[in-house]
């Protein structure tokens, strides 16, 4: 409908004696453009629908291998707590997570990230410790050092400087290693953070307002594949989310590939 509005108004034109060959050039880029678009969303869902089946088959095959390995174990603990019958039950998961009387933690570990993100976090006004809903340390002062040195392997490259490199770092919390990077003046700077309380503050912060630093609010799972469809690259990445399991970990791992710049 909208193509036959479009000749219908070309033919009027032309009838008028105007010149439509500049409507024709616009109407074909603007065509151009939808169509790229179309194309590069196409390509986001595709790239989202690989990693979240990766973790599917990451997660599967874990505990085919944990079920293989320690099966015989699992057995044998309980032979040796069945004589206890006024014991407490032991559930068969737990064991083979070495969880005993802790199955609550077990479940709360896998869907940790998820939790996290739901929960009121804060910053220990003399420490700067970033602090979740009941007080336990996400990131803590003390890893200071650890963060500037993970900074100076990640920028610099057989001595060369990062003044003409691409940096990532994902999960922002206290901002320890993207000061340290921003010390070592990267071309570009990006940050991804999914919590909403440590994201504004790195607005309030100015982070925002720093040459060359992109942020993206979100969790890795959300941003990569648009940074992968971008066909964005990094020279280093650092990787410190908090509440994950082993195996979104490896599904991360999996699709650096995609993400690291090869010289």
């Amino acid at each position: 409908m909208k193509e036959e509005g479009i000749r219908s108004e070309m033919v009027l034109r032309m009838m008028m004696g105007l010149d439509v060959s500049s409507d024709e050039e616009e109407t074909q880029e603007e065509e151009e453009k939808e169509e790229e678009k179309e194309d590069e969303d196409a390509e986001v869902q595709d790239i989202s629908k690989a990693i979240n089946k990766t973790q599917e088959e990451s997660a599967a095959t874990e505990k085919m291998d944990t079920d293989a390995d320690t099966g015989s174990q699992a057995e044998h603990i309980q032979e040796r707590l069945a004589p206890e019958a006024t014991g407490p039950t032991v559930n068969e998961e737990d064991l083979l997570t070495g969880c005993v009387g802790a199955s609550a933690a077990a479940k709360s570990d896998r869907d940790g990230q998820t939790e996290y993100l739901k929960e009121q976090v804060s910053y220990d006004e003399v420490t700067g410790n970033l602090l979740d809903n009941d007080k336990n340390g996400v990131m803590m002062q003390w890893e200071d050092l650890i963060m500037q040195l993970h900074a100076q392997v990640i920028c610099e490259t057989n001595g060369s400087t990062a003044k003409h490199k691409t940096i990532l770092n994902v999960g922002f919390g206290m901002g320890i290693i993207d000061t340290y990077i921003q010390e070592h003046c990267p071309r570009y700077h990006y940050i991804i953070e999914a919590h909403p309380q440590v994201y504004a503050k790195m607005l309030t912060d100015g982070w925002d307002k720093k040459g060359g630093v992109k942020i993206y609010f979100g969790t890795w799972q959300e941003v990569v594949p648009k940074l992968i469809a971008e066909k964005v690259q990094f020279d280093g990445i650092f990787w410190d989310t908090f509440g994950e399991t082993y195996e979104v970990r490896r599904s991360l791992l999996f699709w650096s590939p995609l993400l690291i710049r090869l010289y």
